[in-house]
């Protein structure tokens, strides 16, 4: 069976099922805004090899699952995501890339 990855500059919301070999560029916790000792969410940026980049965000659900597992500067096959709008006001859109990743 082949497994097939994907590569960033291809995603977007047309299908459900991606695979893609990324390395994570940064990673930082934002904190939430109610209680600041709690993290709101993860939010990274992601290149492939090709050096496209595109932005992924860990919802609080999921933290407890990849807050030990993830680490800059190493490489990941992810593949269990969804694929949402990239908005971003003026110069606050983080990536060129239509699309951001959503873990939830």
């Amino acid at each position: 069976m082949e497994n097939k990855t994907d590569y960033i500059s291809d995603i977007n919301p047309s299908k459900d099922s991606w695979r893609i070999v990324v390395k994570v560029i940064r990673l930082w916790h934002v904190p939430s805004y109610i209680d600041p000792s709690e993290v709101q969410s993860i939010e990274m940026f992601l290149t492939d090899q090709k050096g496209d980049k595109i932005q992924a965000s860990i919802k609080r659900e999921m933290i407890k699952k990849f807050r030990s597992l993830l680490n800059e500067e190493e490489s990941y096959t992810m593949s269990t995501f969804g694929v949402g709008q990239n908005i971003g006001e003026g110069d606050y859109k983080p990536t060129s890339h239509a699309y951001k990743l959503i873990f939830f």
